[in-house]
């Protein structure tokens, strides 16, 4: 048929078809879209030169006409990916009821509001970590890094169905592989419970808290053994029962008997050990001895010097840090019996040395030994003056100068009170001079 002849033929019947409304009116089968809507005419869509291509611009507004709007990838389809056979009447569909064109590859397990993880623009375009966490297994630790199919295997096609949330169905394989016989799970029956123990941060990362389990903490030494140290595996057992968390002798009576059996040392361990190791004691005498603190020469001696063992009796009842004389009797009898010196040791000695002796008080209550013309004179030992150690009362000035009888008594000739003793020195030269 020649073309023109073909055209004007169309024009006609479009042209025919308008004026009578046929194109809204062509009912039945007798229209190849079906029944459409009132209104709409074969110009909205056709042209006069062919029915095929459509215009380039429909002047069907979907959105408007319809219940269905064609948002995001929709509005880009073809017309004929919805309406296979092109009948418009068909399908009738809401924009939320997805299933009416798109297959459900979850198998309805997941609900069917797909719009709850999918959007009009992509199927694939989800926010699968936000949408995880809001099913009965929310994704933390090492999981969120996890990929997919580690859990949902051979669901490469996007099914996702539902899994145990149970740490041991997808963990069987860690459980029955665990590194160390020590913590065989399987041959000591440790329960599958993972959670118990671990986190899902890591295997290694505990998540076992034994002070809140237990009451008694995990520090120093004891984080560092093997639950089978303390607890019968698998019921888990204490092999020791301890009255608290200080009460080291009941698991430790062993240690306590091999090194202080017989001695009647207490069995409060922390007086002298820690919880880091046994050798490395944190022993306070200050603390356990009413402030009595071991300082220099003190803290060289053997504890049987003050103590009697195996009880640790105190040999002398000292009242406090300074109270030397209550051990030292003995030796402040042998230096000083009839002198009426103080009791105050510390006065004149220190503690690194008993001839170490320093008598700050001597030349402003007595005589000038550390000024003046005596200075640096008389050594380091009181016998220089005190010539007599059991009595301190007793001096000599005459000893140290070379003074003779005649010759003093010649200078002092004329001095009423004159005598060649050295007390009658001290009494007319009390500051050790000759102007006094």
């Amino acid at each position: 048929m020649h073309p023109l002849k073909t055209s004007l033929n169309l024009l006609f019947l479009l042209t025919f078809c308008n004026w009578l409304g046929l194109s809204a009116q062509i009912a039945g089968n007798d229209n190849p879209h079906g029944n459409l809507l009132e209104g709409i005419n074969c110009s909205n869509c056709h042209t006069s030169r062919a029915w095929i291509p459509l215009k380039d611009s429909l002047t069907f507004n979907h959105n408007e006409a319809t219940k269905f709007q064609l948002i995001g990838k929709h509005g880009s389809v073809s017309c004929q990916s919805c309406h296979v056979s092109l009948v418009f009447s068909e399908p009738h569909a809401l924009n939320e009821n997805c299933t009416v064109c798109h297959t459900d590859v979850h198998q309805g397990k997941l609900g069917t509001d797909c719009q709850l993880c999918h959007n009009q623009q992509s199927f694939s375009q989800i926010e699968a970590f936000a949408i995880h966490s809001r099913t009965s297994f929310p994704l933390t630790g090492a999981h969120i890094q996890t990929q997919c199919s580690s859990c949902h295997e051979n669901q490469q096609n996007g099914h996702f169905t539902t899994l145990e949330t149970d740490c041991y169905s997808c963990h069987k394989k860690e459980y029955e592989n665990t590194s160390t016989k020590a913590l065989d799970h399987t041959d000591l029956g440790y329960s599958t419970d993972c959670k118990q123990c671990h986190n899902t941060m890591g295997w290694a990362n505990d998540n076992f808290d034994h002070i809140t389990s237990t009451g008694f903490p995990l520090v120093g030494a004891h984080n560092m053994i093997r639950c089978q140290d303390c607890h019968s595996i698998p019921s888990m057992d204490l092999k020791h029962i301890p009255s608290g968390p200080n009460d080291c002798y009941s698991c430790h009576s062993s240690d306590y008997e091999h090194e202080h059996g017989g001695s009647s040392t207490p069995t409060t361990c922390l007086v002298c050990h820690n919880q880091n190791s046994w050798d490395d004691a944190d022993f306070s005498h200050e603390r356990v001895a009413n402030g009595f603190e071991l300082l220099g020469a003190h803290s060289s001696l053997d504890c049987q010097s003050c103590h009697i063992l195996p009880s640790y009796q105190t040999k002398f009842a000292t009242t406090d840090q300074n109270d030397c004389y209550s051990c030292h009797k003995v030796d402040y009898d042998r230096e000083h019996t009839g002198t009426d010196f103080s009791l105050t040791c510390s006065t004149c000695h220190s503690e690194k040395s008993w001839s170490g002796a320093s008598f700050a008080d001597h030349d402003p209550k007595y005589f000038p030994i550390y000024s003046g013309e005596h200075r640096n004179v008389w050594g380091t030992s009181c016998q220089t003056c005190h010539t007599n150690p059991s009595d301190f009362k007793i001096f000599s000035c005459i000893d140290c100068h070379e003074h003779n009888k005649t010759e003093m008594d010649k200078e002092h000739r004329g001095e009423s009170d004159y005598l060649y003793l050295s007390t009658a020195c001290y009494s007319c030269h009390p500051r050790g001079t000759e102007d006094d």
